[in-house]
């Protein structure tokens, strides 16, 4: 009787540990997705204030001074100031991923390799297309679209990326791609008729998808907490 019992017991001990094990690792994977999502939030939230507070900006420093190289100054010193901090809470997104594809099969320095290289190309493509080639074709008065493809482009890479990379979709991401394409239209009938409106048109919609985003990932990574 006492040898049958001994296996029957440690192997009840060794599936309760089991399960221990994979509540905790479930536990954590949630945390790390939650963490995640924190992060995307924190990114779309700094790039969402920056329009917000960059159409403030220009409105304050046209109606007290004229037009001049100050200006442009100011603008230069604002998005370097944003870029900067995004960057920063960039790379501790990207620290936060290559510790969730540790855990897998894929190496987390080819995913890093290959998320900042789709990354990189798709934004400088976003430059060269909304930045250059719309307002070069389709007229100068175009930039507030461009403005909007050049965000859309740049949007659907990161997206890229992160398929691409990780072998996870944010469809949030593609989401705003999307919409901020379709977005475009709009601006550029509007631009026919008033091109500051459409300026302020484009970075008021702009400011909305980010801050959506930036929403929806709050609220998700609460909805995994609690």
């Amino acid at each position: 009787m006492y040898s049958v019992c001994v296996p029957v017991k440690w192997g009840a001990r060794l599936s309760t540990d089991v399960r221990e094990l994979l509540d905790t690792l479930k536990e954590v994977e949630k945390k790390l997705i939650a963490v995640h999502d924190v992060r995307i939030g924190v990114i779309y939230l700094t790039w969402g204030i920056a329009l917000a507070g960059f159409a403030i900006l220009q409105s304050v420093m046209m109606g007290v001074i004229p037009y001049s190289a100050t200006i442009t100054y100011v603008s230069i010193t604002h998005w370097a100031a944003v870029t900067a901090l995004g960057a920063a809470a960039s790379m501790r997104l990207e620290r936060i991923m290559q510790a969730y594809m540790s855990k897998h099969s894929r190496s987390p320095s080819r995913a890093s390799w290959l998320v900042r290289l789709i990354s990189i190309a798709g934004w400088v493509t976003a430059a060269i297309v909304g930045w250059v080639i719309v307002p070069i074709l389709l007229g100068p008065h175009l930039a507030p679209a461009g403005c909007l493809i050049f965000l859309a482009v740049g949007n659907f890479s990161v997206y890229a990326a992160v398929v691409v990379g990780y072998g996870t979709r944010a469809n949030s991401i593609a989401t705003a791609s999307a919409g901020l394409a379709l977005l475009s239209i709009p601006s550029g009938l509007l631009a026919s008729i008033s091109y500051t409106a459409a300026w302020d048109f484009t970075v008021a919609l702009a400011t909305m998808v980010y801050l959506l985003v930036s929403m929806h990932h709050f609220r998700r990574s609460i909805h995994i907490l609690y």
